[in-house]
């Protein structure tokens, strides 16, 4: 299993009780880490959780039942889809910011920075289920924002597919 598969997720989709749109289930495993020391205790280990991907939405994580949810505050490092400051993480185990990215643009014309994390997989294992709040690779979000910037160079030798 790689860093970026888990046997515990949940398989349904469950509504975020702020906004009411569908969170992917993540593995209790990335909550645990990613929240602040103070709210880690509070994971239910009888729950299911799930990431709330809708950017103007406070809520990060959630329980099945919408009782329990955890806020960007709680978290330790800011939200990729919720977050645009240029110190915002678009790699969490590498620590690749947005603001790397676009220098590295502003400079060169061009993005690595999928190249960059590819790199350095081939040296050091990736923790997206430890590290990204979204609990799986970052990849495919960090192309999706490099599009919603303009930066669409890509170098052509990129996978499509996640980094794991």
């Amino acid at each position: 299993m790689s860093c970026c598969t888990s046997s515990e997720k949940d398989s349904e989709l469950s509504p975020c009780p702020q906004c009411q749109i569908l969170g992917q289930p993540i593995d209790r495993v990335t909550p645990r880490h990613t929240l602040k020391k103070e709210f880690r205790d509070t994971i239910d280990d009888d729950n299911h959780y799930h990431f709330c991907e809708t950017p103007d939405c406070n809520t990060v994580y959630f329980s099945n039942d919408g009782l329990q949810y955890f806020t960007t505050e709680q978290l330790i490092n800011r939200v990729t889809s919720k977050d645009s400051s240029p110190e915002t993480h678009l790699c969490y185990c590498y620590k690749i910011t947005k603001g790397d990215a676009l220098k590295e643009y502003q400079e060169s014309g061009e993005s690595t920075v999928i190249q960059q994390i590819e790199q350095k997989m081939t040296e050091k294992q990736c923790f997206c289920d430890k590290s990204n709040p979204r609990g799986i690779c970052c990849t495919s979000e960090i192309k999706t924002w490099l599009r919603e910037q303009g930066i669409e160079k890509l170098n052509n030798n990129s996978k499509d597919s996640s980094c794991c």
